[in-house]
């Protein structure tokens, strides 16, 4: 796992022991007041990613505030709470989500790594909440709506 809020090559001598291994980057830059949003553009999981191209980077748990580990896998796993990951390599993404259910945590696949800038994003939308309220417990998630006969029309196809 990575969480120095930096490339790995910024603070190891050698990257090379990190060939085909999988790298779990949890990681937030850090969130100036004044910022332009295409500074958002590039994350920190894809610059991982370039700066060891023989790695198997997944983006993850970058949303969960580190009070939510202190609650057991039961728990978390009763109360539904789920975890994004995003990353290139299927295997990789497959022995990460296996971790999360192990520690009670629901993986949600939100795609490629190029995706996890947007992760990188929601998460500071969900400190920016946390700093405004003091509820260090938000996590972020999709609740499911029920299924009903479309009363509108139906959605075209790749639209959102």
């Amino acid at each position: 796992m990575s969480s120095v809020r930096a490339v790995p090559s910024s603070f190891l001598q050698s990257t090379s022991g990190l060939a085909d291994k999988v790298i779990i980057d949890l990681n937030n830059r850090d969130f100036p007041r004044e910022y332009q949003p295409e500074d958002f553009l590039d994350s920190l999981a894809v610059a991982t990613q370039q700066d060891i191209p023989n790695a198997k980077v997944v983006k993850a748990l970058n949303n969960q505030a580190m009070e939510v580990f202190n609650c057991d896998a039961a728990t978390l796993k009763e109360a539904g709470i789920q975890a994004f990951i995003a990353g290139d390599d299927e295997s990789a993404k497959q022995l990460v989500s296996e971790l999360l259910n192990d520690i009670g945590l629901q993986p949600v696949d939100f795609g490629a790594l190029s995706n996890a800038w947007l992760l990188e994003v929601q998460a500071d939308i969900l400190r920016t909440y946390m700093f405004a309220t003091g509820n260090a417990l938000v996590t972020p998630g999709l609740i499911a709506a029920p299924r009903a006969e479309p009363r509108f029309g139906e959605r075209r196809r790749g639209t959102y």
